[in-house]
């Protein structure tokens, strides 16, 4: 969107249609947030940095059970 002479016009003509679980989900993000834009924002996830690999002993469980059994 730009502001020309005064009138706020858009740049596309590109439509958005959003779901009402959606707009509600976004509401209840920013209801109490002192920036409701940076509430809206990316989140990095809570498993970010740990790793997700299965330990020895259970892989090791695992083998046993699925090809030599």
């Amino acid at each position: 969107m730009s502001l020309e002479n005064g009138k706020l016009t858009s740049l596309t003509t590109s439509l958005y249609c959003f779901g009402f679980s959606t707009l509600e989900r976004w509401y209840y993000q920013v209801r109490d947030a002192a920036d409701p834009v940076a509430a809206l924002g990316r989140k990095i996830r809570r498993d970010a940095g740990k790793r997700q690999a299965l330990s020895g002993a259970l892989v090791d469980s695992h083998i046993i059970r699925t090809y030599l059994s």
